[in-house]
């Protein structure tokens, strides 16, 4: 009987936390849903181009990806222009997320 009023009142918790995730590199991009195109994993593992977002972790195609940057050499793409932002201000927290301090 208890389990029945606790659903209700987790319920609003789990939204706000979920929501806070969304928004984590500030351009309000649900995930996957980032102006990128939205392909599911087998898709990905089956086309060439796959790149990782290194700010959301996002998979998406790099020719469809919302913007890109180069740093140290290497290219990075990402799934909104928000991330791209994220990532500029210090590139080295994306890259090397053990050695963030």
């Amino acid at each position: 009987m208890r389990n029945k009023f606790l659903i209700p009142l987790a319920l609003p918790a789990i939204i706000l936390f979920m929501s806070n995730f969304a928004l984590a590199c500030g351009c309000g991009c649900m995930g996957g849903n980032c102006g990128a195109s939205n392909v599911s994993p087998t898709q990905l593992q089956q086309t060439e181009g796959k790149v990782q977002c290194p700010v959301m972790k996002n998979w998406i195609l790099a020719s469809e990806a919302a913007d890109k940057t180069e740093y140290n050499g290497k290219t990075y793409y990402f799934c909104c222009g928000g991330c791209k932002e994220q990532f500029l201000k210090n590139p080295d927290n994306y890259i090397n997320p053990e050695t963030k301090s």
